[in-house]
């Protein structure tokens, strides 16, 4: 029995030795913890608690060796419980209900207690078993160990651990990965087993310095996952369910540690490298690493200025842990942005000079995808759009292993501004790779980002809209991302469009014509892309703010001032398929009607500058310019009031019509009702009144009435008609085949006419205005034919605009505008429609000489040429229509037919056409000229004169110049129907004269017609001096030309002169004043080489002469007469020189004339007083006759005043004047003759007596209440009488005293006389007036005609030769 008193000596020696034993004992614990019997494992640890304690006596060698065999003990459990549960049928060291109780009995600290169940084959008993060893004697010798040094320990562990991993350098990283993860379970197994104590992260940070070193990195480690913890994991550390026993949980629980400490130790001891290893492999491996780990190792990387492969590393092991689950949002972004905004200018650098671009593009490539996972793109999209490769994910772990499906991000979706401008950076470098990279990325986030709302994308869009935009336009540098740029620019620009257009406009404002070039291109691709599936799925307001594109691209073609530029728009403008301009004519229609009304202004603008340069484009559809131009007119808030429109509004109306009036004449194809409603708006818009539209079984029926005023706003569409107008494209066919249709200027052709014709004030629109509305007007007249049924309506208004276009040429200086208008009027004439036109016809030929007349200095102008060539071409087309004679009747000036010598004459040929056309001319007026009536005859003789004096006097044939003479007799014969002026009988006179002068040789026809027109012209017309002496003259000169004798002369020209004469001068023919007068100068006077003043035949003239001074009847103009009287007085002055019987016959009276008359006595004195040089001889004869003229004197008073009637005022004016002309006759005799006195003296008392006695009489008539006409003229005669003989200054004025008692006398009397009898008493009162004897002559001559003007009205006569009614 064993004494409990006896002491057992235990054989092993201490550790603490140096003897041989204590190799035996070491050997002995590592032997007995490397068996599999749990009983010899607990021998061992008993030795070695016991034999080797951490007391600081025991070596570190022994203590590391120690240390080996329990870690290593603790390693092999699992090798150890599968050997057992493989080959051993009962579990070693594991008691067995049969075995017999352990000696000395350890009751409750018994570490191998008895099973409960029978079974010994329980692999939980054999794993129970080993724990509660490692608790009682493994794991707080370690601690011992441990808390000796943690350092070493931890060295110490993990050196053991790595020292069964192989890691040789020719190993591959796969290789070399997987002895790192089997390093790593064992030191995860440690980990479980609660053995590292403090130095776990110190093993950690060793084991992620390994990973480093080796690259596995690269690889995924598996064993990682069962490391870290994660939020949906509940499982620890352990490997079992098997909680830890209760006394090493109080024991060693201070111990846990956290697992991510060992990333920040590394980054805080400057291993940044190793840190992003880690991090590299954590995320690889599945770990669901927090965002405060990736915040943390992001920033300082930033700030220990890691190297660029670092940055690539952490950049992916981001995306990979995004990719296995997106979290943490705006964390993530901003470590990527810091990334970015660290290494931005490298990568910058690197893209431009194209270096590296493998590792630089897989890091942009990850940030863009980390970035889309972030927003909830799909892994699928990411993966068919290429910016997640097949290598980015191909070791990762399966995420439906990993995590659970329905796991979702919470954060808030905010989008950093500062990583569009990193990525927008590296766009402007230009680089392909990079740019398709990014391209794709903002098509995937912009279109299919689940996580953001539309608004969100658009408030993304404005915050970021300038490195958008540049990016968008950097992209139109590339082809292979043609459906993406596209559909990124087309969202921008829905948004905003502003920057990008700012973009382009800085471009297109440089001075190098490269970059400009450059910029067309690019321009370009985005034309091309309006056909693309973007353009016509994409949404949104993007339609008005890509215009400005269309109009920086197209514009280029006229406005770039390098001619490089220009041909490169118009190079690339020639490839476009009607495909291309069918979608911007879409994209157009969309955009008119949402765009407000100034910019609709500017997009039609700009389609009008733009269609010139492609004419079949149809840029806006018909309907869309129809509804705009209906809801312009229909819209009463776009009207500033009933009828006008605002001037925005205006201005677009226009530039809509400018539009459809600019395709409708290039051949854009339209119905004829579309035609039809644009030119109802046409004609609305300028202003046309009543216009109406009526639907007809025919079509569409447009009524309108004047144009009386233009609309101002509407005057640039007037240059557009002319297009129309010229157009060649015809109206799309609705008749029979085989029938052309009319052209599309058809439907315009009135509107043009009546706007020409009744619009007002013509000349006051703009000269270009003008010109174009002359174009459309000649064009019309060119194209069409008024003679057919359906145009003969138009004639009226055709003829109208004709009128209306001389008028223009006649009042517009404008040079431009004249040639127009003369070509309107070529037009005319050669149209069919001119035929029936005559008084048109000679209108514009009238015009076109006066536009001659203007420019005749200017002996080169095209103008001049051109209305010449008009006349000439207008006259031979219409010379035997009567044409000339209309122009005639325009009563032509002298420079007019200077005009038409200029045309018709000329050199060879011309000179020949001319005289032919002369010829023509003439002989078709002379032969109408008869058909003439009676009032516009004469005015068309005194044309023809003109013309033939002017522009056809010679080269005559004898055929002609008979015609001519025979007309000329035949229109004299109407001689009585014309009008009695001097002017009518000239061309009687004046064209026999010009024929006779230069058709000698052909003029014996004229010669003979001369005595019947002589005869038939003269009685009836005054006949001017000049013109029957120039016909004397020609006479005369060809008598002496031809040699000839003068028999024909005579007998034709002289004797029917002398005859008509001396009819004249009896009286037997009622000669005109002024034919007298022509006779007298002619033929009666001496100097004149013409007269028939021969004595003989003198002295037969004294008798008609004193006929016709005694019965002439001045009918006429009073001054001719009076003129015609003195001239024939005068005749007898030269008569009594050769014939003393003059004198007689005055004083006498014969029955074959009557008695001397008062008249006849002042008409003698009157021109005997005015001759120059007064002839004396004839005064004094006249003088001696002076007793014969006071008895016809007193006859004359005393019957005046024996009957007090209104018929003797003419007497009283006559005898009154003649006592004036007989004083200056008396006084002029006094002074010439050493008369003195006598002579006036002897006439005033003579003459005075009567006179006073007649007053005197009167003066009692009236004092009895009598009064008259005759009486006042008798009275108011004396007073002028009295005053005439004060200012003679002759010896009767000294009796002044006497006159005024007289006319204070009969002032007295009062009445209507008074006035002038009390002028005549102031004038008696003052000193004589010195009046020149001229003058007192002119006054008593206009006193004769007064009293003549007297004896006409007193016989019912007018002065002008008619009677009066009643």
């Amino acid at each position: 029995m064993f004494d409990p008193r006896t002491q057992c000596h235990f054989p092993l020696p201490l550790g603490l030795d140096l003897s041989p034993e204590v190799e035996v004992l070491a050997a002995s614990v590592e032997s007995c913890l490397d068996d599999i019997d749990l009983a010899v494992n607990e021998f061992g640890f008993l030795q070695l608690v016991r034999r080797f304690p951490c007391n600081g006596l025991v070596s570190d060698y022994a203590l590391s060796r120690m240390a080996a065999s329990v870690i290593g003990w603790i390693l092999n459990e699992d090798n150890h419980l599968a050997t057992v549960l493989r080959n051993v049928a009962k579990l070693p060291g594991v008691r067995s209900p049969n075995d017999p109780p352990p000696w000395p009995a350890r009751g409750a600290r018994d570490v191998r207690p008895t099973p409960g169940s029978t079974s010994v084959n329980n692999g939980g008993d054999y794993v129970a078993t080993r724990r509660n060893l490692a608790s009682l004697y493994a794991l707080p010798w370690l601690r011992e160990v441990h808390d000796r040094d943690p350092i070493a320990f931890g060295k110490l562990v993990f050196d053991m651990c790595a020292a069964d991993v192989t890691f040789r350098a020719d190993l591959g990283v796969e290789q070399k990965a997987d002895s790192v993860d089997q390093l790593l379970q064992k030191l995860i197994k440690l980990a479980q087993s609660l053995v590292l104590f403090s130095s776990f992260d110190y093993v950690i940070m060793s084991w992620l310095r390994l990973v480093s070193a080796t690259g596995a990195f690269r690889k995924p480690m598996p064993s990682l996952y069962r490391l870290y913890p994660h939020e949906y994991d509940s499982g620890q550390r352990f490997s079992s369910a098997t909680e830890a026993p209760a006394l090493v949980k109080d024991n060693l629980g201070s111990l846990a540690t956290d697992p991510w400490k060992s990333v920040q130790e590394l980054v805080s001891h400057e291993e940044a490298r190793t840190a992003v290893h880690a991090f590299s492999v954590f995320a690889r491996s599945g770990v669901d690493v927090p965002l405060s780990i990736f915040t943390y190792v992001g920033k300082q990387l930033e700030d220990l200025s890691s190297e660029f492969d670092q940055a690539a590393v952490f950049v992916h092991a981001l995306f990979a842990s995004i990719w296995m689950q997106p979290k943490g949002r705006d964390s993530v972004l901003s470590v990527l942005l810091s990334i970015h905004e660290r290494f931005g200018r490298n990568l910058f650098d690197d893209f431009v000079d194209q270096e590296d671009l493998e590792d630089r593009l897989m890091l942009v490539r990850q940030t863009l995808s980390t970035t889309l996972l972030l927003y909830g793109c799909e892994r699928p999209q990411l993966q068919s759009a290429g910016l997640v490769l097949e290598a980015d994910i191909v070791d990762l772990p399966s995420r439906r292993r990993q995590f659970s499906r329905n796991s979702t991000t919470e954060d808030p979706v905010i989008v950093h501004p500062d990583i569009i401008q990193s990525i927008g950076h590296y766009v402007a470098t230009g680089n392909t790779q990079v740019s398709i990279l990014i391209a794709k990325f903002f098509s995937l986030f912009l279109a299919t980002s689940p996580l953001l709302e539309s608004h969100e994308i658009d408030n993304f869009i404005l915050q970021n809209s300038e490195a958008l935009c540049d990016c968008a336009w950097q992209f139109y540098s590339l082809d292979e991302i043609v459906d993406s740029r596209s559909a990124l620019l087309l969202r921008i620009l829905s948004v905003d469009h502003r920057p990008f257009l700012k973009i382009i406009h800085d471009l297109m404002v440089v001075e190098s014509w490269e970059a400009r070039f450059l910029t067309i291109g690019r321009l370009f691709r985005i034309v091309l892309d309006v056909t693309g599936p973007s353009f016509r799925e994409a949404e949104g307001h993007w339609q008005p703010n890509i215009l400005a594109i269309f109009y920086t691209f197209f514009e280029a073609m006229w406005s770039d001032r390098s001619e490089e530029v220009r041909q490169e728009v118009e190079t690339c403008s020639s490839n476009l398929l009607p495909t291309h301009f069918n979608a911007m004519a879409r994209i157009w229609d969309q955009a008119l009607f949402k765009l407000p009304q100034e910019e609709r202004l500017q997009l039609v603008s700009f389609m009008i500058q733009l269609h010139p340069h492609f004419p079949k484009w149809q840029m806006l559809s018909w309907p869309t310019i129809l509804e705009g131009l209906r809801e312009i007119s229909d819209e009463p808030a776009l009207r500033t009031s009933i009828h006008t429109l605002t001037q925005d509004i205006s201005d677009l109306r226009v530039a809509l019509l400018l539009l459809s009036l600019q395709m409708i004449s290039d051949g854009v194809h339209a119905d004829i009702s579309t035609i039809l409603q644009i030119k109802v708006q046409v004609l609305d818009c300028l202003g046309f009144q009543n216009v109406s539209t009526n639907m007809t079984p025919r079509g569409l029926d447009v009524r309108f009435g004047d144009l009386p005023e233009f609309t101002t706003d509407a005057l640039p569409l007037i240059p557009e008609l002319v297009l129309i107008l010229d157009s060649s494209y015809r109206l799309p066919s609705t008749q029979q085949p085989g029938i052309l249709p009319p052209i599309v200027g058809l439907c315009f052709v009135d509107l043009v006419l009546t706007m020409f014709s009744t619009a007002d004030r013509l000349i006051s629109l703009p000269t270009l205005t003008l010109k174009s509305l002359l174009e459309a007007l000649t064009i019309a007249i060119n194209k069409h034919d008024f003679e057919t049924t359906s145009m003969r309506y138009l004639q009226p208004l055709l003829r109208r605009s004709l009128t209306r276009t001389v008028e223009l040429l006649l009042e517009n200086p404008n040079y431009d505008l004249c040639q127009m208008c003369l070509a309107t009027m070529q037009a005319f004439m050669e149209s069919s429609v001119s035929s029936f036109m005559g008084g048109v016809i000679s209108h514009s030929l009238a015009a076109a000489m006066q536009v001659i007349d203007r420019h005749s200095q200017h002996r080169q102008d095209a103008l001049l040429a051109q209305a010449k060539t008009f006349v000439l071409n207008t006259l031979k087309q219409f010379s035997a229509q009567g044409v000339f004679l209309n122009l005639l009747r325009r009563s032509l000036d002298s420079q007019a037919f200077l005009i038409l010598r200029q045309i018709l004459g000329g050199d060879g040929k011309q000179k020949l056409e001319g005289e032919m056309l002369r010829e023509s001319l003439l002989r078709d007026t002379v032969l109408r000229i008869a058909e003439l009536d009676a009032k516009t005859l004469p005015g068309i003789a005194r044309q023809l004169e003109k013309f033939i004096v002017n522009v056809f006097y010679q080269g005559y044939s004898k055929d002609l110049i008979a015609l001519v003479a025979n007309q000329l007799v035949f229109c004299s014969r109407r001689i009585d129907d014309f009008p009695s002026t001097a002017e009518n009988v000239a061309p009687f006179l004046g064209i026999p004269a010009i024929l006779i002068q230069h058709n000698k040789a052909n003029c014996r026809e004229m010669l003979l017609g001369l005595d019947a027109i002589l005869r038939n012209v003269m009685p009836k017309l005054p006949v001017q001096e000049e013109c029957l002496v120039r016909l004397l003259d020609v006479a005369s000169a060809f008598h002496r030309r031809v040699g000839t004798d003068d028999t024909l002369v005579h007998s034709h020209i002289t004797i029917p002169l002398r005859d008509i004469m001396l009819d004249g001068l009896r009286c037997r023919i009622a000669l005109s004043p002024v034919t007298i007068l022509t006779f007298v100068n002619v033929f009666l006077r001496p100097e004149s080489p013409h007269s028939f003043a021969d004595p003989q035949y003198l002295s037969t003239l004294t008798d008609p002469c004193l006929i016709f001074l005694q019965v002439h009847r001045w009918l006429q103009h009073s001054q001719e007469d009076l003129d015609a009287s003195v001239a024939v007085a005068g005749v007898l002055a030269v008569t009594a020189k050769h014939d003393p019987n003059v004198i007689r016959k005055l004083g006498e009276q014969d029955k074959a004339r009557p008695m001397i008359t008062l008249r006849t006595w002042n008409v003698l004195l009157l021109s005997a007083l005015q001759q120059e040089p007064r002839d004396e001889a004839w005064l004094s004869t006249l003088f001696a006759q002076f007793n014969a003229f006071v008895a016809l004197y007193r006859s004359v008073l005393r019957n005046v005043g024996d009957s007090v009637t209104d018929s003797f005022v003419i007497d009283i004016n006559h005898a009154y004047l003649a006592v004036k002309l007989w004083l200056i006759c008396a006084f002029h005799r006094g002074q010439h003759q050493d008369q003195g006195d006598t002579p006036t003296l002897r006439v005033w008392n003579q003459l005075w007596a009567p006179f006073e006695g007649l007053v005197n009489g009167y003066e009692k008539e009236v004092r009895i209440g009598v009064s008259s006409p005759i009486i006042l003229l008798t009275l108011s005669s004396c007073a002028d009488l009295l005053q005439f003989v004060h200012n003679l200054q002759c010896p009767v004025g000294m009796h002044s005293m006497a006159h005024i008692e007289t006319l204070e006398r009969l002032k007295g009397l009062g009445g209507s006389s008074a006035t002038k009898i009390s002028r005549a008493l102031k004038g008696l009162s003052e000193a004589p007036q010195s009046l020149p004897g001229e003058v007192m002559l002119s006054q008593i001559g206009k006193e004769i005609i007064a009293a003549e003007k007297l004896r006409m009205l007193e016989h019912g006569i007018k002065p002008g030769g008619e009677r009066t009614r009643g």
